[in-house]
């Protein structure tokens, strides 16, 4: 039997990797802070820069092994 596969979820992307690697990079992305620019308009300041606890929620979802198989033959999909 293949090794369970996880899909999780970074930005507007999703990722699939084998479910302990998936826990290790959700683990260690759950550590990080955030960083974000903000343009203040109107203001004599610009630009301000922001680092703040990660509040975001991070989730796994378990891929069956014949839906990965299908989507890994698919390949990647045209764009119009």
């Amino acid at each position: 039997m293949k090794e369970a596969k996880a899909i999780f979820g970074l930005g507007y992307h999703k990722f699939v990797l084998p479910l302990p690697k998936a826990v290790q990079v959700l683990q260690l992305l759950n550590e990080a802070e955030i960083y974000e620019t903000q343009w203040q308009r109107g203001s004599e300041q610009g630009t301000t820069y922001h680092v703040f606890p990660n509040d975001m929620e991070m989730r796994l979802e378990l891929i069956p092994e014949h839906k990965y198989n299908v989507a890994r033959l698919a390949g990647k999909p045209e764009r119009n």
